[in-house]
């Protein structure tokens, strides 16, 4: 039985005992709510990000599909909220990694900030650079 949220509230006794098989229903219910009324926007905004400016990527069916699957399998495997942006970025970023997207989309802080993960920040030099980099960026946006 898929029952809408709606439904299963409006008619149900909660204090009813059911062997927690009410609570489970609204309990898919809801996330199905949620899915249909907040992450698919927040979804298709993403998708859509992706293809305008600056990445201008295109996706048949079968990519859609894929992207679809990934983006759901990364988030729950890290813990990561369907509904954050970030989150998403996070997700282009490991994509763009791994190959389910286009190598390079990678905005320059995201470069910087994974070069300086990766580096040795104990040196002042190191630091300065950083820094140098960091403003170049900022002054050419």
């Amino acid at each position: 039985m898929n029952d809408s949220f709606d439904q299963l509230l409006n008619g149900t006794d909660l204090t009813a005992q059911d062997n927690g098989t009410t609570l489970k229903r609204l309990r898919r219910a809801t996330d199905e709510e949620a899915l249909r009324t907040r992450v698919g926007p927040m979804f298709y905004q993403w998708i859509e990000s992706l293809k305008s400016d600056p990445w201008g990527l295109e996706f048949d069916d079968e990519q859609l599909k894929k992207l679809v699957e990934g983006t759901v399998k990364f988030m729950e495997t890290r813990g990561l909220s369907l509904l954050s942006r970030k989150a998403y970025d996070a997700a282009r970023r490991h994509f763009s990694r791994v190959g389910l997207l286009p190598e390079g989309l990678w905005t320059e802080d995201e470069l910087l900030a994974e070069r300086i993960e990766q580096s040795d920040t104990t040196s002042f030099a190191v630091r300065q650079e950083f820094v140098r980099e960091s403003r170049r960026i900022r002054e050419g946006q």
